[in-house]
């Protein structure tokens, strides 16, 4: 694997066998008392269906609640999804091949697309 990269140096390249990427973070819904509304949940996080509506029909979930892609950009394009859905007639899919990510690290990595 390459990872092309630019700092205060110019550009550089680095090439490795792996690359070791740790998000960490378990949705925390315990306190959130979905039990009451029947809403269903798991300990990755709150059950949805494919438009991002969970057990209890008008009722959305997005973002880490999930435990799916912890990260920001999956969570705007759960948003939309779930708005739209809210309030057009028609049911419409989360599209995570649209959604771009990107990791804060010292050496910053983004992908967008399918390659």
């Amino acid at each position: 694997m390459h990872v092309l990269f630019e700092n205060q140096h110019g550009q550089n390249e680095i090439e490795a066998e792996r690359l070791f990427l740790a998000l960490g973070r378990i949705p925390n819904v315990n306190h959130l008392n979905l039990d009451a509304v029947n809403i269903k949940y798991n300990k990755k996080g709150i059950e949805v269906n494919h438009a991002s509506e969970t057990s209890v029909k008008n009722i959305y979930a997005v973002g880490d609640v999930l435990g799916l892609y912890l990260l920001s950009n999956f969570a705007n394009e759960q948003g939309i999804t779930a708005v739209q859905n809210a309030f057009l007639p028609w049911k419409k899919r989360v599209d995570y091949t649209k959604a771009e990510w990107c990791n804060f690290t010292s050496l910053e990595l983004a992908s967008l697309g399918l390659t």
